[in-house]
């Protein structure tokens, strides 16, 4: 079929003072699992069959994802050159307007030696965050469909290889999609609330 994209907005709620460190969240593809995922960062308020289930299993690789340079502008650290994520999905569907996925990501990733910043580069496999996520269909009006969505994601990744973020993160947000025929339109938005991190001092 045909589907129109539109991309997510979301407000972050961070804590007023950050936190050195070097858990940090580099991941900048997010895919939807789902029973039908119509599309593939936007969520769509489709719902499995009441007792489906399905695996899924998604990759990314991110070039140069965490880029540092010297406060002269002359010199440039490269803690992750580069990055590949796996992440292994199940989703469940239940009472015809509900549907709950566990994804746990496995992060592959290398940098190079620092030149200024001292930050040890990161190196091996490592664990990212585990998310937990739930979806629920709440009504129809027409062709207009409303839902609601959010999102628990545990600080399960392994210290020190900016694997993922410091300490628990909350996203919850409104679903509303639009279907006429073979075209299909769906919009996301809402908050994401995380805690804000220093890399170094």
């Amino acid at each position: 079929g045909v589907s129109a994209l539109v991309r997510t907005f979301s407000v972050r709620i961070a804590s007023a003072q950050p936190q050195a460190g070097e858990d940090l969240d580099l991941t900048s593809f997010r895919p939807v699992h789902s029973i039908d995922p119509a599309m593939v960062t936007v969520e769509s308020n489709d719902i499995g069959e009441p007792g489906s289930g399905a695996l899924g299993v998604a990759v990314d690789y991110a070039r140069n994802p965490l880029v540092l340079k010297s406060a002269a502008r002359d010199m440039t650290d490269h803690p992750v050159s580069w990055r590949a994520t796996t992440e292994l999905a199940g989703v469940f569907a239940f009472g015809g307007r509900f549907e709950v996925a566990g994804v746990v990501p496995l992060v592959t990733q290398s940098g190079d030696p620092p030149q200024f910043s001292a930050i040890e580069p990161a190196d091996g496999t490592a664990l990212g965050d585990v998310r937990v996520h739930g979806k629920v269909f709440m009504g129809a009006a027409g062709r207009v469909r409303f839902g609601a969505a959010a999102e628990l994601t545990l600080p399960t990744a392994s210290d020190t290889q900016f694997a993922g973020a410091a300490g628990p993160n909350a996203l919850a947000r409104a679903l509303l999609d639009y279907r006429r025929g073979r075209f299909h339109l769906a919009l996301n938005g809402g908050a994401l609330m995380r805690e804000r991190v220093r890399l170094a001092d």
